[in-house]
């Protein structure tokens, strides 16, 4: 297994920091949504940042799919900026934002911090 993601509430944002073997797979989807949607219902949080190497990815569309309705069905109203560093979104991340933003939930892919942060509506400055 690999190890383990972090969560910090930053002021403005949730950071999700992933370690460099982090590998996404359905079971690991449910189970980091699952945290991810109790600590932003408990700090008020709406945009969350995703940080890290291009994680390994053992999901198919229909993973791809469930978890973008899931993040709709949480009823947060999240934005959500995955950056990945080194990492050119294909079908499968391209499939995940289209269902994601049909109902209502904002995402992007990023391959630097600053882009992703600035979607976000997050300046630099504010960041901490």
């Amino acid at each position: 297994m690999a190890a383990d993601y972090t969560l910090k509430v930053r002021k403005n944002y949730l950071h999700v920091q992933l370690p460099n073997d982090y590998e996404i797979t359905p079971e690991e989807i449910q189970r980091q949504w699952t945290e991810i949607f109790d600590v932003c219902k408990k700090n008020n949080c709406r945009r969350i940042l995703f940080e890290g190497k291009t994680p390994k990815r053992s999901i198919k569309t229909m993973d791809a799919f469930q978890a973008a309705v899931s993040l709709a069905d949480s009823g947060l109203g999240l934005s959500i900026s995955f950056c990945f560093y080194n990492y050119t979104p294909d079908d499968i991340s391209r499939f995940f934002v289209n269902v994601a933003e049909n109902r209502g939930v904002r995402v992007n892919f990023f391959s630097n911090k600053s882009d992703a942060l600035r979607w976000l509506g997050i300046s630099r400055k504010k960041v901490k």
